[in-house]
């Protein structure tokens, strides 16, 4: 076993404990009189990117590991998850609307949508050498940019608008990004 292979063992499980929470939840999200769009696409959206979290995970494989390093990327599993707790409560059963949950939650699902953007960014640019200004910084810059609006933001079109820009986003980034496991590896390398 390579020591990529070992660390991948903690990323995976926290990948893993964000789609366990957001699986779990989804009936419960999705229920009949209860479920409140925008958030719905949110939650399909941190679950979409829990996904494309470990897929891209692959990148970091030849990185020179050291604990600092090993911490700094454990914080995108981290933050996502984060997200994906926020979403979806411990005790999903128990929301009556997912419309009020979900303004009342907003503040910190957007900070931590914030977050997540900052700490993809970071990692980029120190685990793989891609440049700031790189056009691959477009996904990581629109998550920071609905985080930021969604954090300001209370109306419920604005939102309504974000859910649909981030999915969008999201899906299109999949697609033209990261088909292939090492994308962003091959990209800082050329």
């Amino acid at each position: 076993m390579t020591l990529f292979e070992y660390l991948a063992i903690a990323f995976s499980l926290v990948f893993s404990f964000s789609a366990t929470r957001l699986l779990g939840g989804l009936p419960h999200v999705v229920a009949t009189g209860r479920r409140y769009g925008p958030h719905l696409v949110f939650v399909t959206a941190t679950l979409l990117v829990t996904a494309v979290g470990f897929w891209n995970l692959w990148n970091f494989r030849e990185a020179a590991w050291t604990l600092p390093r090993f911490l700094l990327v454990l914080t995108i599993p981290g933050a996502i998850h984060y997200c994906a707790c926020v979403l979806v409560p411990q005790q999903a059963e128990m929301v009556a609307s997912w419309e009020a949950y979900y303004y009342d939650v907003r503040p910190r699902y957007f900070a931590g949508l914030v977050v997540v953007g900052v700490v993809i960014s970071v990692n980029l640019y120190t685990m793989l050498g891609v440049p700031i200004l790189d056009p691959i910084r477009l996904p990581q810059a629109s998550v920071i940019c609905v985080g930021a609006v969604g954090l300001l933001s209370d109306d419920r079109r604005v939102h309504a608008a974000l859910a649909l820009v981030q999915l969008v986003g999201l899906v299109l980034a999949m697609l033209a990004l990261f088909i292939q496991p090492d994308f962003l590896l091959q990209r800082a390398a050329g």
